[in-house]
């Protein structure tokens, strides 16, 4: 097996067992401290037995015993009083429809079916909707649903950013795994010392661009250029040029008439530096494939910076 299909393997295992996780098709066991010890994934569909028991664990007492209480007494009447007391009105009134005359076997499994898509499927709108707001801006609506939620299941609310992430993350690993391996993305030499402010940045800008965050990437490219320049600057001497102004757009042509950048990446360090304060000022956001674009050109530069004897 070659390391691309190795590589390709790892995402596909990857991504179907977060698919299995987040449809809830797996046992998990833990030890006697709650440490999780293994899962294993379901590959036929619930029993009766274990869905008894899960209704114990997820549901209210009152709900859970009111649904097992149809294992004895399942009449028209007391199928509609049970989903009435666990469902909405109309997943109710549409089950007592489909379950009459059903065995116990056959309402559990419908039951079963309706907590999945209530908890799971409904839950993960919510929770797309709180999470998305909590990053930003919050409407009446969801201020109204985290109050909610807080009062009522609250563990239920702590759980939906795991919830909400872990399904990014499954949707955006693949990628994540193409634009790392990607031919522009390699490995950066240095003849010399780099700082280790000027590491952070360009890490952070990596990280940026390989989970898909191009607009924060450039920014911070702009930051690691800045940093870069700053201290080539100082190795060789020019503390005063940096104390009398030490912004890049001032430090870019000291740099250039200092032979520390060739006119080719001067300008490419210049572009960026317009492309970053214009995002940063709101005077306008670059596509993604020029933030991508400019992560390229400033491992190129750091490269030319740090590569390099000069």
């Amino acid at each position: 097996m070659n390391e691309r299909d190795e590589g390709d393997r790892i995402v596909e295992v990857v991504t179907w067992a977060l698919d299995r996780i987040l449809n809830n098709e797996y046992y998990e066991e833990r030890d006697a401290q709650g440490n999780l010890l293994y899962l294993q994934f379901r590959t036929k569909p619930l029993d009766t037995e274990f869905l008894e028991g899960l209704f114990k664990e997820i549901l209210p007492p009152e709900q859970s015993e009111a649904i097992l209480s149809l294992k004895e007494c399942r009449s028209r009447e007391d199928i509609d009083r049970v989903l009435r007391l666990v469902f909405p009105s109309e997943i109710a009134a549409r089950g007592v429809e489909e379950l009459e005359g059903a065995d116990w076997p056959e309402i559990v499994a419908y039951v079963g079916e309706q907590v999945k898509f209530l908890r799971f499927h409904i839950g993960q709108k919510i929770a797309e909707v709180l999470v998305k707001e909590r990053e930003g801006f919050s409407t009446p609506f969801g201020r109204d649903a985290e109050r909610f939620l807080e009062e009522r299941v609250p563990e239920g609310l702590a759980a939906m950013p795991a919830t909400k992430y872990a399904r990014d993350f499954r949707e955006v690993f693949p990628e994540m795994v193409k634009r790392a391996t990607a031919p522009g993305f390699r490995l950066l030499s240095a003849s010399r010392e780099v700082p280790v402010s000027l590491q952070r940045y360009l890490i952070e800008a990596s990280r940026c661009y390989i989970y898909g965050h191009f607009l924060a990437s450039l920014i911070v490219c702009r930051s690691a250029i800045e940093e870069a320049v700053k201290q080539r600057l100082k190795d060789i001497g020019k503390q005063e040029e940096i104390k009398k102004d030490d912004s890049l757009f001032k430090l870019l042509p000291v740099a250039k008439q200092e032979g520390l950048l060739d006119k080719t990446r001067y300008d490419q360090a210049d572009n960026i530096r317009k492309k970053a304060k214009n995002a940063v000022h709101g005077k306008g956001i670059p596509p993604d494939e020029e933030c991508v674009d400019a992560l390229q050109k400033t491992r190129g530069i750091l490269e030319h910076l740090y590569g390099r004897l000069q």
